[in-house]
Protein backbone atom coordinates (compact mmCIF):
# COMPACT_ATOMS: atom_id res chain seq x y z
CA UNK A 1 0.00 0.00 0.00
CA UNK A 2 1.31 3.61 -0.52
CA UNK A 3 2.23 5.14 2.21
CA UNK A 4 -0.23 8.70 2.51
CA UNK A 5 -1.89 11.40 4.40
CA UNK A 6 -5.11 13.30 4.30
CA UNK A 7 -4.64 17.41 3.72
CA UNK A 8 -7.15 19.40 4.65
CA UNK A 9 -8.39 23.16 4.31
CA UNK A 10 -11.45 24.43 6.21
CA UNK A 11 -12.46 27.92 5.78
CA UNK A 12 -15.54 29.76 6.76
CA UNK A 13 -17.41 29.04 3.81
CA UNK A 14 -15.86 25.28 2.52
CA UNK A 15 -14.07 22.44 3.64
CA UNK A 16 -11.99 20.85 1.10
CA UNK A 17 -9.61 17.65 1.52
CA UNK A 18 -7.28 15.50 -0.53
CA UNK A 19 -4.99 12.13 -0.15
CA UNK A 20 -1.60 13.56 -0.68
CA UNK A 21 1.34 10.64 -1.15
CA UNK A 22 5.04 11.77 0.37
CA UNK A 23 6.26 12.85 -3.46
CA UNK A 24 3.66 15.55 -3.34
CA UNK A 25 0.72 13.72 -5.49
CA UNK A 26 -2.86 14.39 -5.18
CA UNK A 27 -4.74 11.49 -5.47
CA UNK A 28 -8.22 12.38 -4.36
CA UNK A 29 -10.23 15.60 -3.33
CA UNK A 30 -13.08 16.12 -1.21
CA UNK A 31 -15.36 19.52 -0.87
CA UNK A 32 -17.90 19.85 1.10
CA UNK A 33 -19.88 23.53 1.70
CA UNK A 34 -20.05 24.28 5.89
CA UNK A 35 -23.62 24.57 7.22
CA UNK A 36 -22.94 27.07 10.33
CA UNK A 37 -25.67 26.36 12.87
CA UNK A 38 -24.12 27.82 15.51
CA UNK A 39 -22.86 23.95 17.17
CA UNK A 40 -19.85 22.67 17.86
CA UNK A 41 -20.83 19.32 17.73
CA UNK A 42 -22.80 20.08 14.14
CA UNK A 43 -19.24 21.59 12.84
CA UNK A 44 -17.45 18.28 13.92
CA UNK A 45 -19.24 16.40 12.57
CA UNK A 46 -19.27 17.90 9.25
CA UNK A 47 -16.01 17.48 9.07
CA UNK A 48 -15.63 13.92 10.30
CA UNK A 49 -18.13 12.81 7.80
CA UNK A 50 -16.31 14.40 4.80
CA UNK A 51 -12.87 12.67 6.45
CA UNK A 52 -14.44 9.04 7.02
CA UNK A 53 -15.52 9.77 3.42
CA UNK A 54 -12.13 10.36 2.15
CA UNK A 55 -10.87 7.47 4.27
CA UNK A 56 -13.34 5.10 2.43
CA UNK A 57 -11.84 6.10 -0.62
CA UNK A 58 -8.22 5.89 0.22
CA UNK A 59 -9.27 2.42 1.01
CA UNK A 60 -10.58 1.46 -2.11
CA UNK A 61 -7.11 3.17 -3.40
CA UNK A 62 -4.94 0.96 -1.83
CA UNK A 63 -3.59 4.18 0.26
CA UNK A 64 -2.17 3.57 3.59
CA UNK A 65 -3.61 7.34 5.64
CA UNK A 66 -1.15 7.19 8.45
CA UNK A 67 -2.27 11.13 9.77
CA UNK A 68 -4.46 14.19 9.03
CA UNK A 69 -3.24 17.52 8.74
CA UNK A 70 -5.95 20.84 8.93
CA UNK A 71 -5.43 24.18 8.37
CA UNK A 72 -8.20 25.76 9.97
CA UNK A 73 -9.16 29.45 9.27
CA UNK A 74 -8.28 31.21 12.52
CA UNK A 75 -6.39 31.90 16.04
CA UNK A 76 -4.94 28.03 16.07
CA UNK A 77 -2.79 26.85 18.89
CA UNK A 78 -1.34 24.02 17.27
CA UNK A 79 0.56 22.37 20.21
CA UNK A 80 -2.53 22.28 22.04
CA UNK A 81 -4.95 21.11 18.84
CA UNK A 82 -7.31 24.19 19.34
CA UNK A 83 -9.01 26.71 17.73
CA UNK A 84 -8.87 29.63 20.33
CA UNK A 85 -11.26 31.89 17.82
CA UNK A 86 -12.63 32.28 14.23
CA UNK A 87 -14.58 34.95 12.98
CA UNK A 88 -15.63 32.90 10.30
CA UNK A 89 -15.83 29.63 12.51
CA UNK A 90 -17.77 31.10 15.76
CA UNK A 91 -18.65 27.50 15.82
CA UNK A 92 -15.04 26.05 16.71
CA UNK A 93 -14.23 28.85 19.76
CA UNK A 94 -12.17 27.31 22.16
CA UNK A 95 -12.56 23.76 20.59
CA UNK A 96 -10.12 20.94 20.73
CA UNK A 97 -10.32 19.96 17.45
CA UNK A 98 -7.47 18.00 16.95
CA UNK A 99 -8.69 15.50 19.78
CA UNK A 100 -11.96 15.06 18.86
CA UNK A 101 -11.51 14.08 15.47
CA UNK A 102 -8.91 11.87 16.54
CA UNK A 103 -10.97 10.20 19.10
CA UNK A 104 -13.45 9.29 16.19
CA UNK A 105 -11.21 8.20 12.95
CA UNK A 106 -8.80 6.48 15.32
CA UNK A 107 -5.84 8.27 13.71
CA UNK A 108 -3.01 11.18 14.81
CA UNK A 109 -4.11 14.98 13.58
CA UNK A 110 -2.29 17.89 13.15
CA UNK A 111 -3.93 21.00 12.75
CA UNK A 112 -2.85 24.87 11.95
CA UNK A 113 -3.95 28.02 10.50
CA UNK A 114 -5.12 27.84 6.96
CA UNK A 115 -2.82 30.42 5.98
CA UNK A 116 0.12 28.81 7.53
CA UNK A 117 -0.61 25.86 5.57
CA UNK A 118 -0.46 27.77 2.40
CA UNK A 119 2.63 28.88 3.27
CA UNK A 120 3.89 25.46 3.92
CA UNK A 121 2.16 24.39 0.73
CA UNK A 122 3.97 27.14 -1.60
CA UNK A 123 7.36 26.14 0.52
CA UNK A 124 7.14 22.60 0.06
CA UNK A 125 5.51 22.57 -3.68
CA UNK A 126 5.37 25.89 -5.03
CA UNK A 127 6.62 29.58 -6.12
CA UNK A 128 7.30 29.55 -1.87
CA UNK A 129 10.56 27.58 -2.42
CA UNK A 130 12.25 30.27 -4.87
CA UNK A 131 12.50 32.82 -2.03
CA UNK A 132 13.94 32.77 1.35
CA UNK A 133 11.73 35.47 2.84
CA UNK A 134 8.42 36.25 2.11
CA UNK A 135 4.91 37.11 3.43
CA UNK A 136 2.14 35.41 2.40
CA UNK A 137 -1.60 36.71 2.33
CA UNK A 138 -4.81 34.27 1.51
CA UNK A 139 -7.99 36.49 0.16
CA UNK A 140 -11.03 33.62 0.63
CA UNK A 141 -14.00 33.95 2.82
CA UNK A 142 -11.55 36.19 5.29
CA UNK A 143 -8.28 37.39 4.37
CA UNK A 144 -5.53 35.34 6.17
CA UNK A 145 -1.62 35.87 6.28
CA UNK A 146 1.25 33.84 7.06
CA UNK A 147 4.95 34.60 7.20
CA UNK A 148 7.84 32.61 6.01
CA UNK A 149 11.66 33.44 7.51
CA UNK A 150 14.56 31.69 5.66
CA UNK A 151 12.73 28.86 4.63
CA UNK A 152 10.39 28.29 7.16
CA UNK A 153 6.72 29.17 8.46
CA UNK A 154 7.35 31.34 11.47
CA UNK A 155 4.13 30.63 14.02
CA UNK A 156 4.64 33.54 16.29
CA UNK A 157 5.38 33.22 20.19
CA UNK A 158 5.36 29.98 21.75
CA UNK A 159 1.29 29.38 22.68
CA UNK A 160 -0.07 32.87 20.77
CA UNK A 161 -2.02 31.09 18.15
CA UNK A 162 -1.30 33.51 15.61
CA UNK A 163 1.16 35.28 13.17
CA UNK A 164 1.10 37.63 10.61
CA UNK A 165 -2.35 37.68 10.82
CA UNK A 166 -2.07 40.53 7.70
CA UNK A 167 -6.23 40.34 7.78
CA UNK A 168 -7.12 41.62 10.92
CA UNK A 169 -4.25 44.82 10.54
CA UNK A 170 -6.02 47.94 10.34
CA UNK A 171 -5.61 49.77 7.14
CA UNK A 172 -8.87 52.81 7.58
CA UNK A 173 -9.07 53.27 11.21
CA UNK A 174 -12.81 53.71 12.43
CA UNK A 175 -13.96 52.24 8.69
CA UNK A 176 -15.92 49.21 7.85
CA UNK A 177 -16.93 46.76 10.85
CA UNK A 178 -15.11 43.34 10.63
CA UNK A 179 -16.39 39.48 11.56
CA UNK A 180 -13.63 39.94 14.15
CA UNK A 181 -15.27 43.07 15.70
CA UNK A 182 -13.33 46.20 15.05
CA UNK A 183 -13.44 48.67 12.72
CA UNK A 184 -11.06 48.95 9.75
CA UNK A 185 -9.52 45.53 9.25
CA UNK A 186 -8.17 44.91 5.58
CA UNK A 187 -10.82 41.83 5.73
CA UNK A 188 -14.01 44.05 5.34
CA UNK A 189 -12.24 45.35 2.21
CA UNK A 190 -10.18 42.46 0.59
CA UNK A 191 -11.88 39.06 1.51
CA UNK A 192 -14.34 37.73 -0.13
CA UNK A 193 -16.91 37.80 2.74
CA UNK A 194 -16.57 41.56 3.41
CA UNK A 195 -16.90 42.99 -0.60
CA UNK A 196 -20.12 40.25 -0.29
CA UNK A 197 -21.27 42.65 2.71
CA UNK A 198 -20.15 45.87 1.15
CA UNK A 199 -22.72 44.75 -1.92
CA UNK A 200 -25.74 43.88 0.84
CA UNK A 201 -25.06 46.64 2.56
CA UNK A 202 -24.53 49.39 -0.23
CA UNK A 203 -27.63 47.36 -2.41
CA UNK A 204 -24.49 47.76 -5.39
CA UNK A 205 -26.43 45.53 -7.80
CA UNK A 206 -30.21 45.67 -7.01
CA UNK A 207 -31.14 43.94 -9.99
CA UNK A 208 -29.48 40.64 -9.32
CA UNK A 209 -27.61 38.86 -6.62
CA UNK A 210 -24.07 39.18 -6.61
CA UNK A 211 -23.19 36.72 -3.18
CA UNK A 212 -19.58 35.18 -4.53
CA UNK A 213 -16.40 36.88 -5.57
CA UNK A 214 -16.51 34.57 -8.47
CA UNK A 215 -19.78 36.28 -9.70
CA UNK A 216 -18.02 39.43 -8.91
CA UNK A 217 -15.23 38.23 -10.74
CA UNK A 218 -17.55 37.50 -14.23
CA UNK A 219 -19.00 40.39 -14.15
CA UNK A 220 -15.66 42.50 -13.71
CA UNK A 221 -14.44 40.20 -17.09
CA UNK A 222 -17.90 42.09 -18.89
CA UNK A 223 -16.35 45.52 -17.71
CA UNK A 224 -19.23 45.93 -15.65
CA UNK A 225 -18.00 49.15 -13.32
CA UNK A 226 -19.49 48.51 -10.12
CA UNK A 227 -17.54 45.36 -10.07
CA UNK A 228 -14.77 46.52 -11.32
CA UNK A 229 -14.72 49.93 -8.82
CA UNK A 230 -15.16 46.93 -5.72
CA UNK A 231 -11.90 45.26 -7.27
CA UNK A 232 -10.46 49.03 -7.11
CA UNK A 233 -11.28 49.08 -3.52
CA UNK A 234 -10.42 45.48 -2.36
CA UNK A 235 -6.63 45.98 -4.23
CA UNK A 236 -5.98 49.75 -2.60
CA UNK A 237 -6.30 48.07 0.86
CA UNK A 238 -4.39 45.02 -0.01
CA UNK A 239 -2.06 47.49 -1.22
CA UNK A 240 -1.53 49.81 2.27
CA UNK A 241 -1.75 46.61 4.41
CA UNK A 242 1.02 45.05 2.23
CA UNK A 243 3.03 48.55 2.66
CA UNK A 244 2.76 48.55 6.06
CA UNK A 245 3.76 44.83 6.20
CA UNK A 246 6.97 45.00 4.02
CA UNK A 247 7.77 48.33 6.38
CA UNK A 248 7.17 46.69 9.55
CA UNK A 249 9.27 43.41 8.61
CA UNK A 250 12.03 44.23 6.33
CA UNK A 251 10.49 42.10 3.27
CA UNK A 252 9.83 42.85 -0.50
CA UNK A 253 8.16 40.10 -1.60
CA UNK A 254 4.80 38.40 -1.24
CA UNK A 255 2.42 35.21 -2.32
CA UNK A 256 -1.42 35.80 -2.58
CA UNK A 257 -3.53 32.82 -3.16
CA UNK A 258 -7.20 32.34 -2.17
CA UNK A 259 -10.68 32.85 -4.34
CA UNK A 260 -10.59 36.24 -4.53
CA UNK A 261 -7.23 36.43 -5.81
CA UNK A 262 -8.40 35.21 -9.37
CA UNK A 263 -9.74 38.70 -9.91
CA UNK A 264 -5.94 39.90 -9.31
CA UNK A 265 -5.65 41.19 -12.92
CA UNK A 266 -8.11 44.16 -11.80
CA UNK A 267 -6.78 44.33 -7.90
CA UNK A 268 -3.40 44.85 -9.13
CA UNK A 269 -3.23 48.09 -10.69
CA UNK A 270 -4.99 49.90 -7.21
CA UNK A 271 -2.85 47.57 -4.99
CA UNK A 272 0.55 49.01 -6.71
CA UNK A 273 -1.01 52.64 -6.49
CA UNK A 274 -1.51 52.50 -2.90
CA UNK A 275 1.91 50.55 -2.21
CA UNK A 276 3.75 53.56 -4.32
CA UNK A 277 1.52 56.13 -1.74
CA UNK A 278 1.82 54.31 1.02
CA UNK A 279 5.94 53.07 1.12
CA UNK A 280 8.72 55.04 1.63
CA UNK A 281 11.18 52.37 2.57
CA UNK A 282 11.04 50.28 -0.29
CA UNK A 283 10.40 51.48 -4.12
CA UNK A 284 8.12 49.59 -6.21
CA UNK A 285 10.05 47.93 -8.76
CA UNK A 286 12.22 46.58 -5.63
CA UNK A 287 8.96 44.85 -4.94
CA UNK A 288 7.56 41.34 -5.89
CA UNK A 289 4.08 40.31 -5.95
CA UNK A 290 3.06 36.80 -7.30
CA UNK A 291 -0.25 35.11 -7.00
CA UNK A 292 0.24 31.43 -6.46
CA UNK A 293 0.38 28.54 -8.91
CA UNK A 294 -0.81 26.38 -6.87
CA UNK A 295 -4.14 27.51 -6.46
CA UNK A 296 -6.92 25.95 -3.93
CA UNK A 297 -3.93 23.23 -3.86
CA UNK A 298 -1.78 25.28 -1.37
CA UNK A 299 -2.98 24.81 1.44
CA UNK A 300 -4.15 21.16 0.83
CA UNK A 301 -0.80 20.71 0.33
CA UNK A 302 0.11 22.56 3.48
CA UNK A 303 -1.67 20.56 5.25
CA UNK A 304 -0.54 17.66 4.29
CA UNK A 305 3.01 18.29 4.66
CA UNK A 306 2.14 19.62 8.32
CA UNK A 307 0.75 15.34 9.00
CA UNK A 308 4.04 14.34 7.25
CA UNK A 309 5.82 16.57 9.46
CA UNK A 310 3.97 15.64 12.49
CA UNK A 311 4.22 11.94 11.57
CA UNK A 312 8.61 12.32 11.57
CA UNK A 313 8.27 14.10 14.98
CA UNK A 314 8.53 17.98 14.09
CA UNK A 315 6.48 20.17 15.58
CA UNK A 316 4.67 22.71 13.31
CA UNK A 317 6.55 25.60 15.63
CA UNK A 318 10.10 24.18 14.85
Amino acid sequence: MKRTVIGGDIGGTHARFAIVDEAKNIISTEKIRIRHTGSAQDFLEQIVSALEKVLNTAQARDCDVQAIGLGIAGKVDSERGIVIFSPNIPEARNLTVAEKICSRVNMRVFIDNDANAFGRGEVWAGDGALFKDWLGITLGTGVGGCLVLSGKVWTGEEGIGFAAEIGHTTVYPGGLQCLCGKLGCLEAYASEGGIIRMIQRQNIFPEKQVSTSRQLYELALTGDERALELFKIAGKALGIAIANAFTLLGIRKAIIGGGVSRAWVFMEPATKDALREHMSMLDLDEIILKTSTLGDTAALLGAAKLALDGLAGAHPRK
